[in-house]
């Protein structure tokens, strides 16, 4: 926790004398990393370890900046608006494809308005409950849960990409859910552990002193091989729910119509952090996976996203709202 919180306040004051210098012109153009998330969570201190070797690697300064609400579109927005030259750039993922499908207001397109230049980590979830829950794990939640009404069990919806990962379990299960939605994950998970509400996909880095501490219970992991962080937790895979796919990821993305030699020259930066120790380890410990891919291999995994979304949806009956 002190190195988390030593390696955000640096990153702060590097900032801040780096936005002064480039504001008087007395130092070098700054790359700015555009994070739809507040500072402080586990993808904001990624990006900003991230930015650290990113500044390294270029040559050149590189900021963070926290640009927070409507589900990820703002950021987006400010960085698809941006001049194409790969100096503002937008970390995002899978979220990209999802607001479209949910949200009528949000008009972006993840492939048309963006250049991507490369995957950085998967982002593992565990599938969380009370203590109290009759179900040890995936497989016998659906045990408890087949044949029965919707109401009978339920799942915290805490983020569009949440919902969408839970409709799929949903689906390759057989089992109906009842959908509850919430603001954010703090309120979700108290419903999940005082009973109220079911079960309730999150992400390991949030989660894992909950499960340690006896506050949670992990049923089931969504990655397609064990997680280090919880060795003991059955994947889904492992519980009886074949063919799920994880599309939980991080990833850069500049405005569309990059120059290809610029995107190359990110990309080729980018690779390199992903195979730096220090960052390899750091981005473990939150419970992430890096996952280096080309440009081309990361506008695949959007597009297999975007389809696998859109089937969802579809079943659903979903409008966008």
């Amino acid at each position: 926790m002190k190195k988390m919180f030593a390696l955000l306040l640096g990153a702060l004051v590097a900032m801040a004398t780096t936005l002064a210098c480039a504001s008087d012109g007395s130092g070098p153009r700054v790359r700015r990393l555009i994070v739809p998330y507040t500072a402080g969570g586990g993808s904001d201190l990624l990006t900003r370890m991230l930015g650290q070797k990113l500044s390294t690697m270029l040559g050149e300064p590189v900021v963070v900046e926290n640009k927070p609400g409507a589900g990820g579109y703002l950021a987006a927005e400010t960085v698809a608006k941006s001049p194409a030259d790969g100096y503002t750039l937008l970390i995002g993922g899978n979220a990209l494809v999802v607001g479209p499908l949910l949200y009528a207001s949000h008009k972006l397109d993840a492939l048309k308005d963006f250049t991507p230049i490369g995957s950085l980590v998967r982002v593992t979830l565990v599938l969380v409950t009370s203590p109290a829950f009759p179900a040890s794990n995936a497989r016998e939640l659906v045990q408890l849960a087949r044949g029965k009404k919707p109401e009978t069990y339920s799942y915290a919806s805490t983020s569009p990409g949440i919902m969408m990962t839970t409709e799929q379990v949903k689906a390759l299960a057989g089992i109906d859910l009842l959908r509850v939605p919430y603001r954010g994950v703090p309120e979700g998970f108290i419903d999940v552990t005082t009973g109220r509400v079911s079960v309730m996909f999150d992400s390991i880095a949030i989660e894992l002193p909950n499960i340690k501490a006896g506050r949670a219970k992990a049923l089931a992991v969504n990655s397609e091989t064990r997680h280090p962080l919880l060795p003991d937790v059955p994947t889904l895979a492992e519980s009886g729910i074949k063919g799920y796919e994880e599309d939980n990821y991080i990833g850069v993305l500049g405005p569309a119509a990059m120059d290809p030699r610029v995107v190359e020259k990110v990309n080729a930066a980018l690779l390199k952090v992903l195979a730096d120790p220090e960052f390899k380890s750091f981005a473990q410990r939150q419970g992430f996976l890096p996952t280096p891919t080309s440009s081309k291999e990361f506008a695949d995994m959007i597009t297999a996203t975007g389809g696998r979304y859109r089937h969802i949806v579809n079943q659903l009956g979903i409008k966008p709202e």
